[in-house]
């Protein structure tokens, strides 16, 4: 049978045997193609912390949300704010700042993140307590959780705590005190310290400090999950990748400014530093960096004077928050007293 098929080939004229190989090539480009794609169908249903992946990449885009945006004037969607934003310049509810917390939703390319929900988030949670230690914008995330949980229909249940440290100083002073002592063994303690500084060698003696006090040793009781910096988008040459040390924070009447990815990620040297401590201790990160990478519209900025804000972000409910609040809960479902994964 076989040498009949050679000898057929044979007598077929040369360009009736290259249809035959240029149809034979296209199915099997065809069957790769479909098998590539299948594959990314397959990654992107998983889990982003699923699989005992402590780190996974959050990589991915931002795409608008149909929601009418909460002002001052327009109160009905106010029940997703909460006194702890409201009102404040960084909660973007003031008439020229509205723009700015447009509502988006962040979507993840090569796995599933699925949008917050306090139900979720609370069997996950179980009795144990939320510590947010860190600077200004570990704090406007503590805000924004305790937002969404005091909003819910739920009555107690939910701790959600917070302990600014922005520097060496304050980390030392914390230290001196009682209050780390407050950490419970089952309680899940978020840290991020960097955005202050813009200097690659007291960013390193901050972290050297951090390893001794609570690496090599425990300097608490719970659970640590290291929370990277997030970006910032102060306008200044590509190169400068939007720090606030290139520019001391004058922006000018244009507000925050987009720079290149590669720039901004070349630039990252608080990321690059922190995350290789936190992975040779094996502590997991939840990798907020891409997230905030292209969100250079979602800042707080105050563009009627020459100094913006483009360090903090709008503490709205469909802004940068809430993604740091959907990594939470899947870190929680995934990490939590009884593992859970339940099709959404």
């Amino acid at each position: 049978m076989k040498i009949a098929s050679r000898v057929e080939a044979r007598l077929l004229p040369r360009s009736k045997r290259d249809d035959l190989l240029g149809d034979r090539f296209t199915r099997v480009l065809v069957l790769v193609v479909l098998l590539s794609l299948h594959l990314q169908v397959q990654a992107a249903t998983q889990f982003c912390f699923s699989g005992g992946i402590t780190s996974p990449s959050l990589n991915g885009y931002w795409q608008p949300v149909s929601l009418t945006i909460p002002t001052k004037a327009n109160n009905h969607m106010l029940h997703d704010m909460c006194s702890g934003s409201l009102g404040s310049v960084r909660s973007c509810t003031a008439k020229h700042m509205v723009q700015f917390a447009s509502p988006s939703f962040w979507r993840v390319n090569n796995c599933s993140l699925p949008d917050f929900r306090v139900e979720r988030f609370s069997q996950a949670l179980g009795n144990r307590t939320i510590w947010l230690i860190g600077d200004s914008l570990t704090q406007q995330h503590k805000v924004r959780l305790r937002c969404l949980l005091h909003n819910s229909d739920r009555q107690g249940g939910f701790q959600v705590q917070g302990l600014r440290v922005s520097h060496t100083d304050h980390f030392k002073a914390l230290l001196k005190t009682n209050r780390l002592a407050k950490i419970k063994p089952d309680d899940v303690v978020l840290v991020n310290v960097g955005v202050h500084y813009n200097a690659a060698q007291e960013y390193r003696d901050f972290l050297q400090n951090f390893e001794t006090a609570c690496l090599k040793r425990s300097c608490f009781l719970g659970t640590l999950v290291w929370i990277e910096t997030a970006a910032q988008h102060f306008p200044g040459p590509d190169k400068s990748g939007g720090l606030f040390g290139s520019i001391r924070g004058k922006c000018g009447r244009h507000g925050c400014a987009q720079h290149s990815y590669a720039s901004k990620r070349k630039a990252d040297f608080r990321n690059r530093m922190a995350n290789h401590l936190m992975k040779s201790y094996g502590i997991p990160i939840i990798k907020i960096w891409d997230v905030t990478a292209t969100a250079f519209n979602k800042h707080a900025q105050n563009i009627a004077g020459t100094n913006c804000d483009c360090t903090h972000y709008c503490n709205s409910p469909w802004g940068v928050f809430r993604v740091y609040n959907r990594a939470l809960q899947a870190y929680l479902e995934a990490f939590g007293p009884k593992p859970i994964f339940v099709k959404y």
